[in-house]
C-alpha cells in the first residue's frame, strides 16, 4: 500500500483481487472469457491491450526453451502474450520449474525480448547453467 501502481490485466482473478485495493488504479481488458484460470483471451483483448504502454509486464507461459524462447500451444494465448510483451519496457516471465524444456509448437517470442525469468527453487542446475550461458537473467525464489 505504500506505493501507488497502475495495473492492466486480462485475468478475472487478478482483477477481482485488485479491485478493492486503494493503492491500485485497475484497467481490466475485456473480451471472451476462457481458460482456467479464467481470462479474456480473444482478439478484443489483444486489440485492447495494444492501447496501453507499461513499464513492467509479468507473463506466465506454457513452456520455456532457453535457446528458442517462450513457447505456447497456440492462439489465443500466444497472441495476447505477444501483445503484452510488446507493450512493456521490461517483460518478466513467471514460471515454475516444470515449464523449462517444454517446447510447444509455437514460439511466443525469443528470450532476447524478456528482461528476467522468475522461477522456483526446484529448477535444475543444468537449466541455471544454460541460462547463464545464453545470457538469460533469472531470479530463483
Amino acid at each position: 500500500p505504500e506505493k501507488h501502481i497502475v495495473v492492466v490485466t486480462n485475468s478475472l482473478i487478478s482483477a477481482a483481487e485488485l479491485s478493492t485495493a486503494r493503492h491500485v488504479d485497475l484497467f481490466f481488458v475485456g473480451g471472451q472469457v476462457m481458460g482456467n484460470p479464467p481470462s479474456a483471451l480473444d482478439n478484443i483483448a489483444v486489440n485492447a491491450m495494444g492501447q496501453f504502454h507499461v513499464n513492467k509486464a509479468f507473463v506466465g507461459v506454457n513452456g520455456i526453451n532457453l535457446k528458442v524462447g517462450l513457447t505456447s500451444m497456440g492462439t489465443p494465448q500466444m497472441d495476447l502474450k505477444r501483445e503484452i510483451i510488446k507493450m512493456a519496457n521490461q517483460s518478466y516471465v513467471i514460471a515454475d520449474s516444470s515449464k523449462f524444456g517444454n517446447s510447444n509448437l509455437f514460439t511466443v517470442c525469443p528470450m532476447d525480448d524478456i528482461y528476467k525469468v522468475i522461477t522456483d527453487t526446484d529448477v535444475t542446475k543444468e537449466i541455471v547453467h544454460l541460462a547463464k550461458k545464453v545470457k538469460v537473467d533469472m531470479d530463483i525464489v
